[in-house]
């Protein structure tokens, strides 16, 4: 367990910039009880309350340290620390989840990067000890105009409905990561092959040769995504965190199918 831990604290504090475009941007309050552990509702349920633990045991340990002067090394040495107090502290909530798990050692994982994640926004005391981490939020423009609002929240309802259905078939929970992001890109060319051309109207043909607005766009779909349907947006975040993690460093990367942008107004894709 340790050996894991260690790992997403290496993952977090040398490749954050891979997870943070997805950490969550609202938060709901831990509750006990609720969703099966074994379920995408039950995992949801018991990253908050880790995340929660995170910054009980943040506000402890900034009572009587500075994390502005800590250097990276020892920042990444009592967020180790803390994630296996959490884990102690939690441990029937923790072992029923990884138990039940069709994989520990990626459930940990999992857990433990969308706990820290999960920080930014139900947790400012953390802000210091992430950035001494180097764990930096993507910049994300929500500047959009009231057309762009609107296909980006039409696209995104478009998304959860096509995953909460293949979440009723088999739960996602229950999938392999690869397939996950496998489902989730075809639902992607599904839904751009049905707003294809009101995507085009509010952005601009210009979304189609600018990368950095087309990548805005999704960040937004993302973003109204995780507020319908959060639980499965969740899973979906650090998968393509660690699919983007394995293309930097030059391994395999999970199979994507070809990218799907809308065509340009006019002609058909």
């Amino acid at each position: 367990m340790k050996s894991v831990i260690l790992r997403v604290v290496l993952l977090l504090a040398c490749c954050g910039q891979f997870f943070t475009g997805f950490a969550q941007t609202s938060a709901q309050a831990a509750r006990p009880g609720g969703a099966p552990a074994d379920t995408v509702a039950g995992e949801a349920r018991i990253t908050r309350l880790f995340t929660q633990r995170l910054c009980e045991q943040i506000d402890l340990e900034s009572r009587h340290q500075d994390f502005s002067v800590l250097t990276k090394a020892q920042g990444m040495g009592l967020l180790q620390d803390m994630l296996t107090n959490v884990i102690i502290r939690d441990s029937t909530e923790f072992n029923t989840f990884v138990l039940r798990a069709s994989s520990e050692d990626a459930a940990v994982q999992r857990l433990s990067i969308n706990a820290v994640l999960g920080l930014r926004t139900v947790c400012p005391l953390a802000n210091k000890l992430l950035v001494q981490l180097g764990i930096q939020m993507t910049n994300l423009d929500t500047n959009l105009s009231a057309s762009q609002q609107q296909i980006v929240r039409t696209v995104a309802l478009d998304l959860c409905g096509q995953m909460a259905a293949l979440n009723s078939v088999q739960a996602f929970s229950r999938r392999l990561p690869t397939e996950r992001l496998e489902l989730y890109y075809q639902a992607r060319i599904a839904a751009i092959r049905r707003h294809g051309q009101t995507i085009l109207i509010a952005f601009g043909d210009e979304l189609l040769n600018d990368a950095r607005l087309e990548d805005n766009m999704w960040l937004n779909v993302d973003q109204v995504m995780f507020e319908e349907c959060p639980d499965l947006t969740g899973l979906l975040r650090v998968d393509r965190g660690m699919a983007n993690l394995q293309k930097q460093s030059k391994e395999p990367e999970p199979a994507q199918p070809t990218k799907a942008t809308p065509a340009r107004r006019g002609h058909k894709k």
